[in-house]
């Protein structure tokens, strides 16, 4: 890179991943009472990876007190890997799927676990060997699929590399789809492709994403269809309360005075539905967004404010509107007319 001019300088910790096979191995847990061969990527970390890659773990095997732990016993002693979250088995078959591989015997509930011994087998001579699983990489590194040991583990049962992947840590991240750019104009004589991983991230969510927008559109047209409701009620409310709005005219109040009723008692009720909605739904998001089943327990639930305000105002506004007109329909009842009947 720096032969194509450009500069390293930007890249705080370089790593290097090693891949036995440019798809999938073969891998099984060690004692499985199902004892069948599942494919799953292996891929071996060169120290540089270890070191700059900033690895977090969101369950440990015992004696792995914390994440420092772990990656010491990764750099220091053979035969020991770690796994992606998506090792980890659905509970109650929600998004499970019974060819895929699994560590047996851990949920997501086990923040510390027995170490899980699974077997690799090399495809070329059909030798096994085992490592052991020391760590579960937390569900944020989304970006790292399968599972991970030091390099010389890896050559130690396989011995070959068939794909090299690089990963370049940024002073700036929000700079890394330009940078991915240039790294791969500069190398594409070496026939390099250069990927954000916060690019490819976003991409992996435009679906959860959309299912979210959808949702929100849905939750919208409800909106849209309580304000009319509000301008409706509006528009009878005065139709049926013709006498009192005739008895208020009557004993000296003035136009204004008529119509601020009305929107007093609107602005009343919808404030009140839209606090009671929004704290209902804060409380749901809540336990959904803490749930072991749902959200990440080392996460903080972030109230998100301005959008509430933006909502609450773009609702709250229309409401208003739509009741203004009744209203100035009420203002405009002449006491004579409203009382003609009664």
């Amino acid at each position: 890179m720096r032969a194509q001019g450009v500069s390293t300088d930007r890249f705080p910790a370089i790593g290097a991943t090693h891949s036995p096979s440019t798809s999938v191995s073969e891998v099984r847990v060690a004692g499985d009472p199902d004892p069948v061969w599942k494919t799953y990527p292996v891929h071996g970390m060169e120290p540089g990876f270890i070191d700059g890659g900033a690895l977090l773990f969101g369950q440990r095997a015992k004696g792995y007190e914390t994440d420092a732990a772990i990656l010491d016993a990764i750099r220091t002693q053979p035969n020991v890997a770690i796994a992606d979250a998506f090792a980890i088995p659905a509970d109650d078959d929600f998004g499970g799927n019974e060819d895929a591989f699994t560590l047996t015997g851990l949920s997501a509930e086990d923040e510390v676990f027995d170490p899980i011994a699974v077997e690799l087998v090399d495809p070329v001579d059909g030798s096994t060997h085992t490592v052991t699983i020391i760590g579960v990489l937390d569900e944020k590194i989304g970006s790292l699929l399968g599972i991970y040991a030091a390099q010389p583990t890896i050559d130690a049962v396989y011995g070959r590399t068939a794909a090299t992947s690089y990963y370049l840590a940024l002073d700036d991240p929000d700079q890394a789809e330009g940078v991915a750019k240039e790294v791969e104009a500069a190398l594409l004589a070496n026939g390099v492709e250069a990927t954000s991983i916060r690019d490819e991230l976003e991409e992996g969510q435009k679906q959860s994403n959309g299912f979210l927008y959808i949702i929100q559109g849905f939750m919208g047209l409800g909106l849209v269809v309580g304000i009319a409701a509000v301008g409706v009620i509006a528009s009878r409310s005065v139709v049926e309360r013709r006498q009192q709005i005739g008895v208020l005219r009557a004993l000296g109040f003035q136009r204004g005075a008529v119509a601020l009723s009305f929107l007093i008692e609107t602005a009343f009720v919808v404030g009140l539905g839209g606090l009671a909605g929004t704290a209902l739904g804060l409380i749901l998001a809540r336990n959904l967004f803490t749930s072991d089943e749902v959200g990440s327990s080392e996460a903080g639930f972030v109230v998100p404010w301005a959008i509430i305000i933006v909502v609450a105002v773009f609702t709250n506004a229309p409401a208003l509107l739509m009741t203004w007109l009744p209203a100035r329909q009420a203002a405009r009842i002449a006491p004579a007319e409203a009382l003609r009947y009664e």
